[in-house]
């Protein structure tokens, strides 16, 4: 990597320590009145690209078909409390009445159930695991469930999960996340009739990316098998998302100014912070390499940096400042 020429500096730069992403309570788990917008893309020809530490999955190429809402409420909210008495949070599942519960503490996230029209539909006696903290690089667990019988019978399954990778994400519109963990899913579950007799098993199989500090999935792929043709859901976060970080880049969109733009050389880069500003500033080129890269530490809040872009062949470019869960990105044309 080249080293970055920096004309005018009110920030200190050091080194860059590759440290460990990592998921854990405080920095994953979701929290009542988070709201995340999701684009549905085709997952069809999908390529998940690939495993190991230091990747960049470069998917800004993605389509839109649909867009959909997420969004965590109370137990309490729900008026199905007493069913799911050692739930701590809900996610709402469509419309009105339809949610799925959740329990979490410093050891993961399990799943207990779902509900439909406000009735319990689908309670687990043996709840599934579906994140155990803290996870990282290489973590990987494996955990057994089961439904508790109803008229219509049971199902029972296991899940694996396993962080393959981590990682720069690139998704549609110059969204850019720089400390990504990629986890490998792969899910089995039959159901049974009310006497025992299988009555068909589907297998779900495909990666998720999460960032620390947004307390959903950035990015998400699956591909199902049920006997029949294989279908898929896949998803990515909205860049204009009310989501933690996401939320707060809408909100500080203005604060970062870029110019000129276009530039033959000197791009100068000016960001007004609300606090104590410590983090990164990388710039990537249009196939998700990063070229130029300054790390933030104990900054005031008005950052003003003047940065040499003389020794990069002409086109387009990316810049991205990451300020804990706050990401911006402007694209940089060079001439």
């Amino acid at each position: 990597m080249k080293k970055l020429s920096i004309l005018v500096v009110l920030l200190i730069c050091i080194i860059k320590i590759n440290s460990q992403t990592e998921l854990n309570f405080s920095n994953f788990n979701p929290r009542p009145g988070d709201k995340y917008g999701y684009n549905d893309f085709s997952g069809l020809t999908f390529s998940p690209g690939n495993s190991g530490s230091g990747q960049t999955w470069n998917f800004s190429g993605l389509d839109s078909i649909s867009h959909s809402l997420m969004e965590y409420v109370t137990v309490s909210s729900t008026g199905l409390d007493t069913a799911y008495p050692s739930a701590t949070f809900a996610l709402k599942n469509g419309g009105s009445g339809n949610y799925k519960f959740y329990s979490s503490d410093n050891n993961g996230i399990s799943f207990l159930g779902v509900s439909i029209n406000n009735k319990s539909y689908s309670k687990y006696n043996d709840p599934e695991k579906v994140m155990s903290f803290p996870f990282s690089y290489n973590s990987s667990f494996t955990d057994s469930f089961k439904t508790m019988p109803t008229g219509s019978g049971y199902s029972k399954g296991k899940i694996n999960l396993t962080a393959d990778g981590t990682g720069t994400l690139i998704l549609p519109g110059g969204t850019i996340f720089t400390n990504t963990i990629r986890v490998a899913v792969l899910e089995t579950i039959t159901d049974y009739s009310p006497s025992g007799f299988n009555v068909g098993t589907a297998t779900l199989s495909g990666y998720t990316w999460y960032v620390p500090g947004i307390h959903v999935p950035v990015l998400n792929y699956t591909h199902i098998s049920s006997g029949g043709s294989p279908s898929y859901y896949a998803y990515y976060l909205d860049r204009s998302s009310r989501a933690v970080g996401i939320s707060k880049k809408a909100e500080n969109s203005e604060a970062l100014r870029i110019f000129p733009n276009p530039c033959a050389s000197q791009l100068q880069i000016q960001y007004h912070s609300s606090g104590i500003l410590s983090g990164s500033v990388l710039i990537y080129d249009c196939n998700g390499k990063s070229v130029k890269e300054i790390i933030l530490r104990n900054v005031q809040e008005e950052m003003k940096i003047i940065v040499d872009l003389s020794g990069l062949p002409i086109g387009i470019y990316f810049l991205h400042l990451q300020q804990g869960v706050i990401n911006l990105s402007r694209k940089i044309i060079l001439e």
